[in-house]
């Protein structure tokens, strides 16, 4: 919502949270199960994103 509303650099930040999330949330104690490659795919994916996201903002501002 931040990143519809206030600022699309938001965007990038929720991703590479996300990627955070990713760690935490898949390492059992929450009872998901997952094949143990996707969590650092999954994580990686979503920085990659970020970064990629926070290139674009740099190049292309918000006008």
């Amino acid at each position: 919502m931040l990143g519809v509303l206030m600022s699309p650099s938001f965007f990038a930040a929720g991703f590479f949270l996300h990627g955070l999330r990713d760690l935490v949330h898949y390492n059992g104690s929450f009872g998901a199960r997952v094949p143990q490659w996707s969590i650092p795919f999954c994580a990686a994916i979503d920085r990659i994103k970020a970064i990629m996201l926070a290139g674009l903002f740099l190049v292309f501002p918000a006008a």
